[in-house]
């Protein structure tokens, strides 16, 4: 039976200069074999999310939990790319695989001063934004970013104003990562169904020198 989860609210950020260095060994584990398949890890949003957390996890002695829902993708000049799986293939689904329009990401809970708390947002696959508008027919024509993936606070992760009153964004906090329960139930139980390939990615991982990595400091 799948245990509940327990935010534990961290006090350590991992410092800037060492996020390169974790993203690198979850995208080279994740996109080439033994372990990983071949494609450049491009759709594989459940495997970031899930490996992402194991590993930090491990180094910061844990707090981070991985979260599926819906996405808006700014693909630039006002244009959004809402990636949202509709109400009833949510709640149907037995399976994460057959739902294609959904996203994952990690989630952590930091303390920042008492009693102030924000909440942390990663998300290890913003390397592939552009490839996900172009396979959904839009034009995607921001610039890559200088880095591949995202690390942000989620009060800094949010919908300009103007944007908010969109339909489909009623009921929600306007983030640009909306929770959703059913499909982070399906992604609990991707993990928990694949152990052993799950295990291997994540000992993949720290063999490419992840498990060398010290945190000395909190970073704002």
């Amino acid at each position: 039976m799948q245990q509940a989860h327990v935010a534990l609210r961290l006090e350590i950020r991992i410092l800037l200069a060492l996020r390169g260095i974790i993203d690198v060994a979850l995208h080279s584990s994740i996109s080439h074999p033994p372990y990983g398949m071949l494609g450049d890890g491009f759709g594989r949003c459940a495997d970031y999310a899930i490996l992402g957390s194991r590993i930090l996890k491990r180094l910061t002695g844990g707090g981070y939990h991985t979260v599926a829902g819906s996405e808006m993708l700014n693909c630039h000049e006002g244009k959004r790319l809402s990636i949202s799986a509709d109400r009833k293939s949510r709640r149907t689904a037995t399976h994460l695989s057959p739902l294609s329009m959904f996203h994952c990401w990690i989630e952590a809970q930091h303390l920042v001063g008492t009693p102030n708390i924000r909440e942390e947002i990663i998300d290890f696959i913003i390397r592939h934004a552009h490839a996900t508008a172009n396979q959904l027919g839009i034009s995607y024509t921001l610039a890559p970013p200088s880095q591949p993936f995202q690390w942000i606070w989620r009060d800094e992760l949010r919908l300009p104003d103007h944007r908010c009153g969109h339909p489909r964004l009623r009921n929600t906090d306007a983030s640009l990562k909306t929770a959703d329960v059913d499909c982070t139930r399906l992604l609990h139980a991707y993990e928990v169904e694949n152990p052993i390939y799950f295990s291997q990615l994540e000992a993949s991982a720290m063999e490419r020198r992840v498990d060398q990595l010290i945190l000395p400091h909190a970073e704002t």
